[in-house]
């Protein structure tokens, strides 16, 4: 699996190779999901106890001379992830090592938003970090932004140090979730963002990567008038042998100070990490754990707003890939929300093609 996502961490980004047949890639996912209670969000995130859901994700990118084309079409059963443009962005390349893209894109906020992306079977866990989830999985940052992006990167010798600026239209806090500009049903009421990242990779061919990030940004909220968001954090991901065993190492630490322009709704900050340890061993099966918490997360409206956002977790899995390009993951977890907490089973299959 480390040589296929080595191959789509390039295409997805200005280090890719010249595409000058294009290349079409499907992702096809069957998640399962089993709670010991239901898990009651609101109306618009309450989680069933039990719940099966087909996805398929679309994965298209071409380049012409200068001239690049990414999309990405995401496609689910289940009505609260609907189906949409997940990604839609045209690149210029304007040098040898600088992309200028414009449309909606991955905001580059750390590792695991632009590393992976809709296409589950990339990632060796069935789910994401909480912090790191996306707007319509109860994520709370904006994951999507819909304006522009410049990736550049400086060589040295097999190193590479890397710099992506983004600035656009941030999503918008409506009901019980954050919604991300629909390029099919563009609204006025988004407000700005722009992000910062740096980092730095010791093979610019390989996985093993550091950095650290910084984004502001204004999140169109009526019930709590608009909040102004501010995010610092830094990230890791290393691999290499370990007692003998190859071991994989994510993590991540976020800062985030939310201000909501309500009156007597004080602004608050608050910190988010995770780290996640794999261990692949026979070939074919990977074990991984992961644990993820909040810190100063109490009383803040901005979170409060958002009850599907998985505030701490601890998970163990299994993952097993067979034939070409297929896998098979089982993930036991205890999760906390707002109000409530949850032990849950995730099962998935999941498959890219060809």
């Amino acid at each position: 699996m480390a040589g296929l996502l080595i191959g789509c961490t390039l295409i997805l980004s200005h280090q890719a190779p010249a595409l000058t047949q294009g290349e079409f890639i499907v992702f096809p996912n069957i998640n399962s999901v089993y709670r010991d209670q239901e898990i009651a969000l609101g109306a618009e995130h309450d989680l069933p106890e039990n719940r099966t859901t087909p996805t398929v994700d679309f994965f298209y990118a071409r380049e012409f001379t200068r001239l690049r084309v990414l999309g990405e079409f995401f496609v689910s059963s289940a009505e609260d992830r609907g189906t949409h443009f997940e990604r839609l962005q045209l690149g210029w390349q304007l040098r040898e090592n600088g992309v200028a893209w414009v449309g909606r894109f991955h905001n580059p906020l750390g590792y695991w938003n632009t590393q992976y992306h809709h296409g589950n079977y990339l990632e060796t866990s069935i789910t994401r970090p909480g912090i790191a989830a996306y707007e319509h999985d109860g994520g709370v940052l904006p994951m999507h932004l819909v304006g522009l992006l410049w990736q550049s990167g400086l060589r040295k010798e097999e190193q590479r140090y890397g710099l992506d600026l983004a600035v656009g239209l941030a999503p918008q806090l409506r009901g019980e979730a954050l919604h991300a500009q629909d390029l099919s049903d563009l609204q006025n009421d988004h407000e700005s963002a722009a992000t910062l990242r740096l980092s730095y990779q010791p093979l610019e061919d390989g996985l093993e990567q550091y950095g650290i990030f910084f984004a502001r940004g204004t999140l169109f909220s009526r019930a709590l008038e608009n909040v102004e968001q501010t995010i610092a954090g830094l990230y890791g991901n290393w691999e290499g042998l370990l007692w003998q065993r190859h071991v994989r190492l994510l993590g991540a630490l976020f800062q985030i100070t939310t201000d909501p322009g309500r009156p007597g709704l004080p602004g608050k900050r608050f910190s988010s990490a995770y780290l996640q340890l794999e261990n692949s061993f026979a070939d074919r099966w990977t074990l991984f754990l992961r644990v993820e918490d909040n810190y100063g997360d109490q009383d803040v409206a901005y979170l409060d707003a958002l009850p599907a956002y998985v505030r701490a977790r601890q998970l163990g899995g299994l993952r097993f890939d067979f034939k070409e390009h297929q896998a098979l993951k089982l993930e036991v977890s205890h999760a906390r929300y707002l109000e409530q907490s949850s032990d849950q089973i995730h099962i998935q299959w999941s498959a890219v093609i060809p």
